[in-house]
């Protein structure tokens, strides 16, 4: 299950439930409803990731990957967020805050507790 929510920065959060055998997370974005290839936003060892707002104003579409050696899953169900537009600013009223995934880069989420499992 991907869910796609927004830090108090106005960040895109992303997370999923971590499959038994998933060792690696490969996240994408296109604008909803096209038929136009994923973007890969990035990958990171736990299944989560924060990535930067394009500011499109467009409605984007989210997919995720677990990933393991060579071996894929087929890609999530599309999670769907609005993009902001550069002049909307993000009220509290509207961010669902996700502690865990707020590592204050504002970017792609690489951190690990070195064990390989995510703790919430």
């Amino acid at each position: 299950n991907l869910r796609a929510s927004r830090t108090e920065a106005g960040s895109i959060a992303l997370d999923c439930d971590r499959p038994a055998l998933g060792k690696t997370f490969r996240w994408r974005m296109r604008p909803a409803g096209s038929q136009a290839a994923y973007t890969l936003l990035g990958s990171s060892s736990n299944p989560t990731l924060v990535a930067a707002d394009p500011a499109s104003g467009a409605e984007l579409e989210f997919v995720v990957q677990a990933v393991n050696g060579t071996r894929q899953s087929v890609m999530s169900e599309p999670a769907l967020l609005a993009s902001l537009t550069s002049k909307t600013p993000v009220s509290k009223e509207a961010v669902q805050v996700l502690p865990a995934l707020a590592n204050g880069n504002g970017a792609r989420n690489h951190s690990s507790n070195g064990n390989g499992v995510h703790s919430r």
